[in-house]
């Protein structure tokens, strides 16, 4: 029995569409970084500490992140792991 059916695209929603973007997009970030980024990110975290903080797993991986050397931050943004998807907020969790 055939089906006369167009087959289905997949969604802009759906979440390895998402996914594919969203590193994509840190791809662009991360070519335009630089230490004047870096340092208003520190700026920011600190800022956000001084007021309490927040206490999430993505802004404790960032605050770790930031500690590291400038091509070590690109790395991080660019890198294919579950902890690059989950620092960037592209996990499903």
């Amino acid at each position: 029995m055939s089906s006369d059916a167009a087959p289905t695209e997949p969604s802009l929603n759906d979440h390895g569409t998402v996914e594919r973007r969203g590193l994509a997009y840190h791809e662009v970030i991360a070519g335009r970084l630089d230490g004047g980024v870096v340092a208003r990110a520190r700026e920011t975290l600190a800022r956000w500490d001084a007021r309490g903080g927040s206490e999430s797993a993505i802004t404790q991986r960032w605050r770790e992140l930031l500690r590291l050397p400038l091509d070590e931050v690109r790395m991080a943004l660019l890198a294919d792991t579950e902890a690059g998807r989950e620092t960037l907020g592209l996990h499903e969790g």
